[in-house]
């Protein structure tokens, strides 16, 4: 299949998210003083993950989910803390120390090569993506940046790819592939959408009846095989 466009996701797409949120989660122990364990950080990652899981169907507002995975975490510690302090201080340690997922720089460069256009679709505080982005030195790849928070919908919104429509150049949706690690967002957006999708995973597993993507990659440059 030929593809003239592709909207490409961010966090553990092209940045390892997962290593960053890590990185910015002990720092944020370091100053509480509170003891790290790494299995504090499983316990938040999985209650984080739920939090956007619950933002995206609409049960909560982003605010919410910002503050409450810290005022959970630390109340785990026995330590109360003001969460809106806390994600203030999470997003700047985030931003601190970039982590690129495997072969991301040579992928992009590569996929500039072909003459692709690439659109880069990530849910998230504004502020923050745009920090990482500029530290990564990986704005120039992209034709432009579409951030939830700015957007006004979180993927998998029908309205978030209404409004990425409204404003690239290719219209055609048969020449558009949407790119990235999440079922619930990436995938489901794009299939919503009426465009072909490619799950990043580097678990070699297969996505659920509901969410079906067109392809399924294991390694991040496998996607020049499919453009």
């Amino acid at each position: 299949m030929n593809y003239s466009t592709v909207l490409m996701d961010l966090d553990n797409t092209i940045l390892s998210f997962d290593q960053a949120e890590e990185y910015a989660l002990k720092k944020l122990f370091e100053e509480e003083e509170v003891p790290w364990q790494q299995e504090i950080f499983q316990r938040y990652h999985i209650k984080n993950k739920e939090l956007w899981e619950e933002l995206e169907k609409g049960i909560y507002q982003r605010e919410h989910v910002l503050s409450e995975r810290f005022v959970y975490i630390f109340q785990l510690c026995g330590k109360k803390v003001d969460g809106d302090e806390m994600d203030q201080r999470f997003r700047h340690h985030l931003s601190e120390k970039i982590f690129f997922m495997p072969e991301a720089l040579k992928t992009l460069d590569k996929l500039k090569e072909k003459k692709i256009h690439l659109h880069m679709v990530t849910n998230g505080v504004a502020v923050t993506q745009y920090r990482r982005i500029k530290k990564a030195k990986i704005g120039h790849y992209f034709n432009q940046l579409f951030i939830s928070e700015e957007v006004g919908y979180q993927k998998p919104a029908k309205e978030f790819f209404q409004h990425v429509f409204e404003r690239i150049e290719e219209k055609d949706t048969s020449k558009v592939l949407m790119m990235g690690d999440s079922l619930s967002a990436d995938i489901k957006g794009g299939n919503q959408a009426g465009i072909d999708t490619c799950w990043y995973t580097e678990k070699k597993t297969v996505g659920s009846q509901e969410i079906t993507p067109t392809y399924h990659i294991t390694r991040l440059d496998d996607v020049l095989t499919i453009v």
